[in-house]
């Protein structure tokens, strides 16, 4: 059989020379793998299309019910070389609320290559490069936000802060619950811990230029007050939910497990 084999080899030399190629990689393959410098890599990546010319919606509900922690992709050796090891969301305020802000935090198997980067399935990546994995239940694209070669978790700056509108419904008040929080899959990062509403007056004039108070159309001055959980950056600035900066005088978009505050805005925090 041996004979009948090299004797067919012989003939077909095209062949002979293409499965030799095959066998030399492949041995060159197995001889680098054991010798791969790997180290873990923690990072943090926002789910999206990963591209900047690819402009797509924000992952909705469905998706975010299919992501699930402690679960990994392996490589053809069947090594772990990615594990979700937390999620985080924010519910969209200003557009369809079926659609959220999803962070991955991910523990990455990776080729460290020392002055030239990391290497993740033969691709570089560092922040804001798009990254892909494919996981048992679902395939992730995003973008990397942060990398560190140590597990971390947000180091959070409780604060309290008061939100205020104008010109609310009164159906508006009624539906804020003193104690109702926001949990964004790991922790409450938000709690309304009070509230109030005064009758909003306009004044107008009538025909002979006398100003009259009156009472429009029954409307509320919201004052609410909460605790938050922000993070702070390089640049001083206190940050909710990833990237949302929080200022004074600034709209602020937030959400509870039961109602969104839309247009509220931020008139203390300390």
């Amino acid at each position: 059989m041996i004979k009948i084999i090299t004797k067919l080899l012989r003939k077909q030399l095209f062949i002979s020379i293409f499965i030799g190629s095959i066998l030399f990689v492949g041995l060159i393959v197995l001889i680098k793998l054991p010798f791969r410098k790997t180290t873990n890599l923690y990072v943090t990546v926002k789910l999206n299309q990963g591209f900047w010319w690819a402009n797509t919606p924000k992952p909705g509900i469905w998706f975010l019910e299919a992501l699930k922690k402690g679960e990994k992709e392996h490589n053809l050796l069947n090594e772990p070389i990615a594990e979700i090891i937390g999620v985080r969301y924010y519910q969209q305020t200003n557009s369809d609320l079926n659609q959220f802000d999803i962070y991955l935090s991910v523990k990455l198997s990776v080729e460290d290559n020392e002055n030239k980067g990391y290497m993740f399935k033969r691709t570089k990546i560092a922040v804001g490069s798009p990254i892909d994995m494919d996981f048992t239940g679902s395939q992730i694209t995003g973008t990397i936000v942060s990398l560190d070669v140590r597990k971390s978790s947000p180091n959070y700056i409780e604060k309290n802060i008061t939100l205020t509108k104008k010109f609310a419904f009164p159906w508006e008040y009624e539906a804020i619950k003193i104690g109702d929080r926001y949990f964004n899959g790991e922790e409450n990062v938000f709690e309304i811990i009070d509230k109030q509403a005064f009758d909003t007056l306009t004044i107008t004039s009538d025909a002979y230029g006398n100003i009259l108070p009156q009472v429009q159309e029954l409307r509320k001055y919201i004052i609410v007050k909460a605790k938050i959980k922000l993070t702070k950056n390089s640049f001083n600035q206190f940050i909710f939910g990833e990237e949302q900066v929080i200022k004074i005088n600034s709209y602020a978009n937030l959400t509870t497990n039961n109602m969104v505050l839309s247009d509220f805005n931020v008139a203390s925090l300390d």
